[in-house]
């Protein structure tokens, strides 16, 4: 993949769109009123929303470090068991399963949290932020289930397409005669990330980078050393400095001119 985070992003921000579709659509099927201050919603659903993807996505990759550290010291112990990498008989959806149970209890706590902080808001005077808050509670109870199903079965996809891939390149190089190569071709772990530091072989180091899912591929490296040089060169780093100077003049220009129309009364009772 030339971007192996794309996916997973998308599929976070995906779940963020949806629990905002599904909160609107239920809250004015139940009548309950839409108005302007409800459109500052999805920019609170995205914290809300990215925040248990990422736990979610960090809690299987360590995990998966693991797991792959104690893999990696059963084979050194047992050289030839017949396999010929660390994740041949790794399943993604039991990692990215057990995972989720690690740090479910969280996301769970917090969206409690967050719900019942909501469900007060709709027992206050002021009817704009007792409709804000009825939205509220109802799509973040919504993001909760999208990150839980929508968000988790993308992650499982695109993780096994990822090991998918490696495993196809792996055999390119068996076949190719590469056999010593692919068959070095494991995970390097580091101490840092798992607490536990094997020895690695040398000849590992070259075909780890271009096996792993994770790691980028040729066609990527190479893109973004473009990419770096155009920034780093005399002509990127003018246009650069042009480009900021102009927005930041032209946001000073839109501050200057901006006015306020907000009217307090709009969200007060009429009686009031």
């Amino acid at each position: 993949m030339l971007f192996p985070q794309v996916t997973i992003a998308g599929a976070c921000i995906g779940s963020v769109l949806l629990s905002t579709a599904a909160g609107y659509g239920a809250c004015a099927a139940c009548g309950i009123p839409l108005t302007m201050l409800v459109f500052v919603l999805p920019f609170i659903l995205v914290g809300i929303g990215v925040d248990d993807g990422f736990v979610i996505v960090t809690s299987y990759r360590q995990l998966r470090a693991q797991r792959r550290a104690q893999k990696l010291q059963e084979r050194q112990q047992a050289p030839d068991d017949g396999r010929t990498h660390v994740d041949d008989d790794e399943d993604v959806g039991e990692l990215i399963a057990e995972g989720l149970g690690k740090c479910a209890m969280s996301i769970v706590y917090t969206t409690l949290t967050d719900v019942m902080a909501f469900s007060f808001g709709c027992i206050g005077s002021i009817p704009a932020i007792r409709y804000f808050c009825a939205y509220a509670a109802v799509a973040v109870a919504f993001d909760f289930f999208f990150q839980l199903t929508f968000f988790v079965a993308v992650l499982v996809l695109d993780e096994r397409a990822d090991a998918a891939m490696a495993k196809e390149s792996r055999q390119k190089k068996l076949e190719a005669g590469d056999g010593e190569e692919a068959v070095s071709s494991t995970v390097i772990v580091t101490k840092s990330s798992t607490g536990l530091a094997p020895p690695t072989p040398q000849s590992a180091l070259g075909a780890s980078s271009a096996s792993s899912p994770s790691s980028p591929s040729k066609s990527s490296r190479l893109m973004w050393e473009k990419y770096v040089n155009l920034l780093m060169s005399k002509s990127g780093i003018a246009a650069i400095v042009t480009i900021f100077v102009s927005f930041t003049g032209f946001n000073a220009w839109a501050l200057n001119n901006l006015q306020n129309d907000f009217d307090p009364a709009d969200i007060v009772p009429d009686d009031s």
